[in-house]
């Protein structure tokens, strides 16, 4: 456009026109440097063509200089019109779009602020209903621990008058009577003891004695115990001891009461058959273990039998429960005791086959019994 204006003779008012129209365009398309740049080749433009065709002022143009100079800016102002009117459209359609994306992600962040609330709302609900159950199994286990001795105070005096007649009577048919009534007696004060057991440990009030124990010595205890129950069923018993015990630092009473449940409950479901109590010492020292293995040649247990083994008031089906009694609370009580006393109680079994349960305990009680079981036990299955 330079050389336009140069070769129209500088007419002063098309050259300011085209300038203006020409600075104006590149301001509005690429801002002050696109405009320097469109300044410097207008100047270059016609001192090139001043360079060629000499210079030559004319104050008026003659009529097609100034058509031709008005229809080139009238294009110009047209086409920065065109480009400014397309600039703003894409300028509010980008305005758009982001208004859109911005309504997009508040509905979002609206949407992620209600979840969380409801999450919260169902965390502080579930914490509410955790308590109350809490709270519930706490109330239960208070009611049956006191039921339960309010229960084992009759039944302990039905007991002793049953075995007092039973002595004092000559008359065989009323000696057996009573030794119904004292048999059933027992056995209902060992499920109401069961009870008060579980309650007990439900309720946390379960306070261990802790003293020097000769291994060796309690196991002989407890094998006097329950070896008239092994003549009962007709078993064969056999107590297998593996090297020198020593001592260990527990509760004896606890031990003994899971070692009588485990062997009872062999007794119980082995008939005609063998039941042997093995005892071994693995390792030397308060970090040592005591293993006992309590295996019988009885009726045995399928997988899905053993899944629910160890639940309170649970037994392995239905018939069984029929034909043996008893609540299923015997096992529940080995095994949380054992852990109250650091170790635990598992099982192997084949249907049919018979059974093998462990209880593995330490050396020396732990200060946390409660977190014991979370250590690796010596031989444990996984």
């Amino acid at each position: 456009m330079g050389a336009y204006v140069a070769f129209i003779g500088f007419s002063v008012w098309p050259g300011v026109m085209i300038l203006t129209a020409l600075t104006s365009s590149d301001m509005s398309v690429g801002g002050p440097v696109l405009a320097a740049r469109g300044v410097v080749a207008f100047v270059v433009g016609a001192l090139v063509t001043t360079a060629l065709l000499g210079f030559e002022f004319s104050p008026e143009s003659p009529l097609i200089s100034s058509l031709l100079s008005a229809v080139s800016i009238f294009l110009f102002c047209g086409m920065l019109a065109w480009y400014s009117n397309m600039e703003a459209r894409r300028s509010l359609r980008a305005r758009l779009e982001v208004q859109a994306q911005n309504l997009h992600i508040e509905e979002q962040r609206q949407e992620i602020q209600r979840a969380r609330d409801l999450a919260e709302s169902e965390r502080i609900e579930a914490d509410r209903a955790r308590e109350l159950a809490e709270a519930a199994n706490r109330a239960k286990s208070a009611f049956l621990a006191n039921m339960s001795h309010e229960l084992r105070t009759p039944l302990n005096a039905v007991i002793g008058y049953a075995e007092m007649l039973e002595e004092e009577i000559a008359d065989e048919s009323q000696r057996a009577d009573l030794n119904k009534i004292h048999a059933s007696g027992k056995h209902l004060l060992g499920l109401i003891n069961d009870v008060l057991d579980l309650s007990k440990i439900e309720a946390g009030k379960v306070e261990l004695e802790v003293v020097a124990l000769d291994v060796a010595q309690l196991v002989d205890q407890v094998c006097s115990t329950v070896r008239p129950l092994m003549d009962k069923q007709g078993n064969r018993f056999e107590l297998r001891l593996g090297g020198a015990l020593g001592t260990m630092t527990s509760d004896g009473t606890r031990i003994s009461q899971i070692l009588l449940n485990l062997l009872a409950n062999a007794a119980k479901f082995t008939e005609q058959g063998r039941v042997t109590l093995g005892v071994e010492r693995r390792g030397q020292g308060p970090d040592g273990w005591i293993e006992f293995d309590v295996t019988d040649s009885g009726i045995g247990m399928s997988a899905s039998q053993l899944v629910k083994l160890f639940q309170p008031f649970t037994q392995a089906d239905v018939d069984t429960t029929r034909k043996y009694g008893g609540t299923g609370l015997g096992l529940v009580i080995s095994r949380r005791l054992s852990r109250m006393l650091g170790g635990d109680v598992t099982v192997e079994s084949s249907l049919g086959k018979g059974s093998r349960f462990t209880l593995r305990l330490p050396a020396r009680v732990p200060d946390r019994p409660e977190a014991a079981p979370a250590r690796a036990l010596p031989g444990a299955a996984a």
